[in-house]
């Protein structure tokens, strides 16, 4: 199979325009005349591109071959692909063109971009690969069964973009309202000079964050415009976006870890999102290479968390979020501790600040942060919490945004704790879950107290061990070992 013709051109004018358009800036008329030999140049090599571009199935693999001058040969396991995802950028509207792209669990390698197709051709081409893995279950008739809906995001399209918008512009309009009442009290002379400056520091910030609003607004409301995910046999299907469209496919037993993630203000309105991890690349700068993917963008808590339990994974190991093991006091010490000694620094800063001229109104940041180091080490420590159940890790962290993380035992790769200098030095440790996503999105739990974390690593290595070896005594990893409690007899996974 060959891709679309309509690529060499939309390959010749993205590669050939760009160039072009420096050159007519840069160059002026005698540049002009670089220009067609230029376009002409590069559009022969994309058709001797395409014209070397082959893809085709064979015994159950994806294999490609391009390459002008060096040939290049790529097969992929069609049981090995985490992801099918589709783009379709504004040019490529135009040009009537789509992107797919086929992710696996390796390296950027084994990755393969297919562009462009026609959009037809896309949706064969994604077919074929899902009927090729055997996920697709027909019906009596041999027909596909009929999608059905999982979610979609109608009229709540606006409230999601105003409530995902609201945190980013409160947060920057605080930061320059911040620099700019510090600025302003290096300026100022006299109170009344201060106050002044202030005013314009705090109306500037106010300008700042209505800009960003209304540009995170828009940004949301274009990205997920349309939005809609549907389930067919197993496998989730997605498309969204009013300028770029997107798409893409995730078979359910791929999903590595669920994610559900609460912004302040999310949780305080009772909505949440619904995010799965899979195991695929995301060393790459390219969009669309990473391995996480959004299911439900905005939706009721409640409804979120039923929703992930439809995961396939956690349906018989109920997911809750109340009643979870706190790490410890000695973390909720150490938080204190922290931010008295962070405030203590600001206020060494700020004497420092007044010594070389700025105002002595700047020693209410070090007092708001003493006034303020018990309660915020409260919060943090309080939304903190872990709880393993017969089949799952649950793992909730954060304030100001929370996230909980629902992992299951035989999706474990390794289990790491680790202990800085400073968790050292309060016996605490982190345990780490690597589940082959992102080594960014791992769930962990923090600070936790260093003896309590070794038995955590231990139950967890245990209940892995029974998910994976449901076989004579392995069972005893969820069947005779409490939920949250190590087995006395197991020490394979103790250390550090």
């Amino acid at each position: 199979m060959k891709l679309s013709k309509r690529s060499i051109g939309l390959r010749t004018f993205t590669r050939a325009g760009i160039a072009a358009a420096f050159l007519l800036f840069v160059g002026g008329p005698l540049a002009a005349l670089l220009v067609l030999p230029l376009v002409l140049v590069v559009a022969a090599y994309e058709y001797l591109y395409w014209g070397s571009y082959e893809f085709y199935f064979e015994d159950d693999d994806l294999k490609i071959e391009s390459g002008v001058i060096t040939k290049n040969s790529l097969d992929i396991p069609v049981r090995r692909i985490q992801d099918i995802d589709t783009s379709q950028s504004v040019l490529a509207r135009v040009f009537g063109v789509v992107r797919v792209d086929v992710k696996t669990a390796g390296g950027d390698t084994s990755q393969a971009s297919l562009r462009y197709l026609e959009g037809s051709q896309a949706r064969d081409v994604e077919q074929q690969l899902r009927a090729l893995q055997g996920r697709r279950e027909t019906t009596g008739d041999d027909r596909p069964r009929q999608p059905e809906t999982f979610y979609d995001i109608g009229d709540a399209l606006v409230t999601y973009s105003l409530v995902r918008s609201v945190p980013a512009a409160v947060g920057l309009g605080a930061l320059a309202a911040v620099i700019g009442i510090g600025v302003a009290g290096f300026l100022a002379a006299t109170s009344l000079e201060m106050a002044g400056f202030a005013a314009l520091a705090v109306g500037g910030a106010a300008l700042l964050a209505a800009l960003t609003f209304l540009t995170s607004f828009v940004g949301a409301y274009l990205q997920y415009y349309g939005f809609r995910v549907e389930r067919r046999d197993g496998i989730f299907e997605y498309e969204r976006g009013l300028v770029s469209r997107q798409g893409g496919s995730i078979p359910t037993e791929k999903i590595q870890h669920v994610e559900v993630t609460e912004s302040f203000l999310m949780r305080y309105l009772g909505y949440a999102t619904l995010k799965v991890e899979t195991a695929g690349y995301a060393g790459t700068a390219e969009t669309g290479t990473t391995s996480t993917t959004v299911l439900i963008p905005f939706e009721r808590a409640e409804t979120v968390y039923q929703r992930a339990q439809q995961l396939g994974e956690f349906e018989a190991d109920p997911v809750e979020i109340d009643g979870l093991t706190d790490i410890g006091p000695a973390a909720r010490r150490r938080y204190r501790r922290r931010y008295i000694v962070l405030s203590a620094v600001l206020l060494v800063a700020c004497v420092g600040l007044v010594v070389a001229g700025f105002h002595p109104g700047l020693f209410v940041v070090p007092f708001v942060g003493f006034v303020l180091a018990r309660p915020a080490a409260r919060l943090k420590w309080s939304n903190i919490g872990f709880r393993r159940g017969e089949r799952n890790l649950v793992v909730t962290r954060g304030f100001w945004v929370r996230r909980t993380y629902l992992v299951a035992h035989f999706r474990i790769q390794n289990l790491l704790v680790s202990r800085s200098l400073f968790q050292r030095r309060w016996g605490v440790a982190t345990v780490t879950v690597d589940t082959a996503g992102r080594r960014a999105a791992n769930p962990a739990v923090p600070d936790l107290e260093h003896e309590a974390a070794v038995r955590l690593q231990s139950a967890l290595f245990a209940a892995f061990t029974g998910s994976v070896y449901a076989t004579g005594d392995d069972n005893r990893a969820t069947d005779d070992i409490p939920a949250g409690q190590p087995d006395p007899d197991d020490h394979s996974a103790g250390g550090s």
